[in-house]
């Protein structure tokens, strides 16, 4: 039985309810990924006869501080189990306060049992599926949570769909586990779901960037990047033309237009630079200096193509390779990195963390 919460009373009764569980179904609906940046709309707590869709906005208006939901879901006697439970974990510490104790994570045990491999889908869905268990419902109720305001109705749909993904994570964890025991992976399943924990705070605190120290280092990235590419073009001879490193095409369309305007020659010879980061550019570049062209331009083959007989590269290949360290310090890591990757909430960076392999 699925029980929308949105009452003191309904919230007195599910607290009743919850507290002599031994093992429950936590989910959690956002209005989005980032837990500094989005809310909790619904949280879900229950088991297979019984679960709670608790409405958090609603019930914070009537004063509710979830004190007794805080003390059941950090209590290290009731198994709290959920479908990538690390991102419910993120939401409830920020949103609510909320830390977890003794969790399994149904995603996790599913990594755990294909060794990563994406035979198919790793989502509640698609793990519910293969099982055999109910699927829910479509892929629509779920992502209305993402545009729904708090403090507004629900419908019953975006309800039914909450209480019912608690309502199979239960039944689903017991057949994992079955699985798990066969395979002798309880003692990894137990250290995996204690790593889900550490993980989530490790991205929930990220790394601190000064804004000051970081600009000083992207603008000495740029200034050594721009004396790379003085030094690389000292090497260019006299009169070279630089059209000749154009891709054919441009190249053909340059030198129709300088067989009709004389004048435009000067303007070629002045507006048009060899890209230092085009492999066509930088093949021509290096046979035109060198006399040998190379296979392609990636580190290993330079070194395998320009190493002189005591070892040393060739000086135009060196300060090729170092204009490269350069501009990818200067491009990179400069203050864009920065702008893109700092959250505008706490000032640091957050990754996110693959806990289990990849599939490879």
């Amino acid at each position: 039985m699925i029980y929308y919460v949105n009452t003191i009373d309904g919230y007195k009764q599910a607290i009743t309810y919850l507290k002599d569980m031994a093992i429950m179904g936590i989910d959690t609906e956002t209005t989005g990924i980032d837990p500094y940046q989005s809310r909790i709309l619904l949280l879900q707590m229950g088991d297979t006869t019984h679960q709670y869709v608790f409405d958090v906005f609603l019930l914070q208006e009537l004063g509710i501080d979830f004190s007794e939901i805080k003390s059941l879901l950090e209590c290290p006697d009731i198994v709290k189990v959920g479908h990538n439970i690390g991102f419910d974990y993120k939401m409830l510490k920020v949103n609510l306060n909320i830390e977890l104790e003794n969790i399994f994570d149904t995603m996790i045990a599913e990594y755990l049992l294909t060794k990563g491999a994406k035979l198919s889908g790793f989502g509640l869905a698609d793990v519910l599926g293969k099982y055999g268990i109910d699927e829910n419902m479509t892929k629509e109720i779920r992502t209305s949570f993402i545009t729904h305001l708090p403090g507004t109705d629900f419908i019953t749909e975006q309800i039914q769909y909450a209480g019912r993904d608690v309502q199979n994570l239960i039944p689903l964890a017991r057949q994992l586990y079955r699985l798990l025991k066969n395979d002798d992976m309880v003692d990894l399943i137990e250290l995996e779901n204690e790593t889900v924990l550490v993980t989530a705070d490790m991205e929930l605190a990220g790394i601190y960037l000064d804004k000051t120290e970081w600009s000083k280092l992207a603008e000495t990235a740029v200034i050594k990047r721009d004396v790379a590419h003085n030094i690389l073009k000292s090497f260019i001879p006299e009169n070279f033309d630089v059209v000749e490193l154009l891709p054919e095409k441009t190249k053909e369309k340059v030198k129709k237009k300088k067989g009709k305007q004389e004048s435009l020659k000067l303007d070629v010879a002045t507006t048009i630079n060899i890209n230092f980061s085009s492999p066509i550019q930088v093949a021509g570049f290096l046979k035109t200096i060198t006399g040998k062209s190379p296979t392609d331009t990636n580190e290993k083959t330079l070194y395998k193509t320009y190493r002189q007989a005591d070892g040393t590269l060739l000086p135009v290949v060196k300060a090729l390779l170092d204009y490269r360290e350069a501009d990818k310090l200067a491009t990179t890591y400069g203050m864009t990195f920065y702008d893109e990757n700092v959250h505008p909430i706490t000032g640091r960076i957050h990754s996110n963390f693959m806990q289990m392999g990849t599939d490879s």
